[in-house]
């Protein structure tokens, strides 16, 4: 595991003590190789969320990042307890008001490695610039609840990039 992009490292530049995402898999290969691991630390995660536009809606699909996270894999069920949706929320473009038991709570950013850019962005979550490819928001995703305070990493699997599973939350132990 090398130091290929921001955020991520190697056990020696962690400190005892320090707090990390363990993933299994690259930021940037989609295909599995043996020994695949990142460790996105938890500092690099707040930062990502907090230089990053605070939510405005509760879409998921084909809609402006930071976006609604459903959290369908129920990976964040206990984080979840307590938190409340944007008010005022909607299903999506001229459609009905969500009943309240199905709004979000959570959103989804786009960690480091994707170099994201939030002013690049449309309503619907396109490029300004329709020419120009889609920006890739990459593989992992800072999830955080509506005041932008993160409560855990998730990732696509190699390969899955329909679904979802949550990073380990690690502490670095000195030897």
């Amino acid at each position: 595991m090398g130091n290929c992009c921001p955020g991520t490292s190697s056990s020696s530049s962690y400190t005892s003590g320090s707090s990390y995402y363990d993933i299994p898999r690259h930021p940037t290969r989609n295909e599995y190789q043996a020994g695949d691991r990142t460790r996105y630390s938890r500092r690099h995660a707040q930062e990502d969320v907090i230089n990053a536009p605070a939510p405005t809606h509760n879409r998921f699909n084909n809609a402006r990042r930071p976006h609604a996270h459903y959290d369908t894999e129920g990976d964040y069920i206990q984080e979840s307890i307590g938190l409340t949706p944007l008010p005022g929320t909607t299903r999506g473009y001229g459609l009905a008001p969500m009943p309240s038991s199905v709004r979000p709570v959570l959103w989804s950013y786009p960690s480091r490695h994707a170099n994201f850019d939030y002013a690049d962005q449309n309503g619907r979550g396109r490029r300004l610039n329709n020419a120009q490819p889609q920006q890739d928001p990459g593989a992992f995703r800072v999830i955080s609840d509506r005041h932008q305070n993160p409560q855990g990493v998730s990732y696509h699997p190699p390969g899955q990039s329909q679904s979802f599973a949550r990073a380990r939350h690690r502490r670095h132990r000195s030897r």
